[in-house]
């Protein structure tokens, strides 16, 4: 038992040590640039940065007429094309489903498609793989301006966001409180090895008296 104790404190202590690299952006920069009741903004952007455009829907794009709902979509939805024109002229065309879930009188964008990607980067070109949202990966410098193309949409936007990204990088250690355990385990391993061995000192002294 002392045995498979201590081997276990050693599988557990070897446990703690494994690791792995995970990363994420955090859109935190501190001055995006907004628009305000307007069909598109625009910023500069240096060459490799991350971007992302959000939309805040006006209150009338709730209304009537929706489109047909999609097997694939769960509420009713509107379309809204999102076009991002580098500084030379090129586009990259985001196809957004903003949803209507029952009882809200709020949309929300529920699934974004890139149909066009030209002078930007995205998806796993971008290392954007999974990231939620109209973003990419900016290929030069200059200034850049993303649009909205929705002839069924009544007013523009109540806000219309150009943010920037920035990639973060660290390491987890997901089992690193199995070390303690390990700890533990080889600490009770090793008095279970003591007294085992102990014990039979004993018994052969009593019969050398004998």
């Amino acid at each position: 038992m002392g045995l498979a104790l201590l081997s276990a404190s050693i599988i557990a202590t070897l446990s703690s040590n494994l690791s792995y690299q995970k990363s994420e952006v955090k859109w935190t920069e501190p001055n995006p640039t907004t628009s305000y009741d307007s069909w598109n903004v625009s910023r500069y952007f240096e060459e490799g940065d991350l971007i992302k455009a959000s939309v805040s829907p006006a209150s009338d794009w709730v209304e009537d007429p929706f489109l047909s709902p999609d097997p694939l979509t769960p509420y009713p939805y509107k379309v809204v094309w999102v076009n991002i024109t580098n500084p030379f002229g090129s586009e990259s065309e985001f196809y957004c489903e903003f949803v209507k879930p029952s009882g809200s009188n709020v949309l929300f964008l529920y699934n974004v498609t890139v149909t066009e990607s030209n002078g930007l980067l995205v998806g796993a070109n971008a290392s954007l793989e999974g990231e939620g949202g109209i973003v990419g990966k900016t290929m030069s410098a200059g200034e850049y301006t993303a649009s909205i193309l929705a002839p069924m949409l009544y007013s523009p936007p109540v806000a219309f966001t150009f943010s920037k990204g920035e990639r973060i990088t660290w390491i987890e250690w997901p089992y690193s409180n199995f070390l303690y355990m390990g700890v533990a385990i080889a600490f009770l391993g090793a008095i279970l090895l003591f007294y085992g061995f102990k014990k039979p000192k004993k018994k052969l002294r009593k019969r050398g008296k004998k």
